[in-house]
């Protein structure tokens, strides 16, 4: 930013890719709230299915299943990767 780079959904979305790799869903959801706020733009399929896999990878599958339900709120039909991550 101090170099006058505003960040795009891309930015966003490998910040909470990085986020899901390490475990972290809390990080992950503050990177999307940002991108909520920052770009005033709401979550795609890929974006959802990151928030399921970190979640899942912090060993937190209530909290993927929120998400998987999110996702299908949303209007977005989820892969099988995104059902076995929840299991």
């Amino acid at each position: 930013r101090r170099a006058g780079v505003k960040p795009n959904t891309r930015t966003f979305g490998k910040l909470m890719e990085a986020a899901a790799k390490a475990g972290l869903p809390d990080v992950a959801e503050a990177w999307l709230e940002r991108a909520r706020v920052e770009l005033g733009i709401a979550p795609d399929a890929v974006w959802h299915a990151t928030l399921i896999d970190a979640c899942a990878k912090a060993g937190e599958p209530a909290r993927a299943g929120a998400w998987l339900q999110a996702m299908s709120d949303a209007g977005f039909a989820p892969k099988v990767t995104c059902y076995t991550a929840v299991v």
